[in-house]
């Protein structure tokens, strides 16, 4: 019992500090010395690595709620609370398992795009679009001005689609052509 209550504490001790993290970069963005920029690009690195795993986390989330609701509309039972993402995940670092954090705001509009993408409200292009935007802001507020890509899993499948439907176009085409 020791040991479990022991590493909870560690983990609350590793959230904290992820807070601190992001908090001592934003106040590290308006000093222009090469250790403050680094710092701060390097939790604006972190972050976007939260992005990423927290679109996948709430996209996972979302179709176990939608599936669960679905299981109660139909046995007349009480749908579940729809699910909220939390500021905080832990992300693989070349430092090992650590503790991200970004803010409520960021994370609740990464979680919705993400939630919207899964119940395919928005296209993989559009869910694209709004996170980089959303991730671009939150990487300004560090006082980041170079955008780095979200979601690079989610381009990857647009371009390898996009690629096959220009080679059934072109095979189309010299088809017509043939005949």
């Amino acid at each position: 019992m020791i040991f479990n209550f022991k590493k909870k504490l560690d983990l609350t001790e590793m959230k904290k500090q992820a807070q601190a993290d992001f908090e001592k970069a934003l106040e590290l963005k308006e000093d222009k010395t090469r250790s403050s920029k680094q710092y701060c690009t390097r939790i604006a690195l972190q972050s976007r690595t939260h992005v990423d795993k927290l679109f996948v986390e709430a996209a996972k989330k979302t179709e176990d709620f939608e599936a669960l609701a679905i299981e109660a509309i139909a046995a007349g039972g009480m749908i579940p609370d729809k699910p909220i993402p939390l500021p905080w995940l832990s992300i693989q670092s070349a430092d090992g398992l650590i503790y991200s954090y970004i803010p409520e705001k960021y994370a609740n509009q990464i979680f919705a795009i993400a939630a919207a993408y899964q119940t395919v409200k928005i296209s993989r292009a559009e869910a694209i679009k709004q996170a980089q935007r959303t991730a671009d802001a939150l990487f300004e507020e560090l006082g980041v001005s170079q955008s780095f890509n979200v979601l690079q899993f989610l381009r990857d499948e647009e371009e390898a689609e996009n690629n096959r439907t220009d080679l059934d176009d072109s095979s189309t085409d010299e088809e017509a052509e043939k005949d």
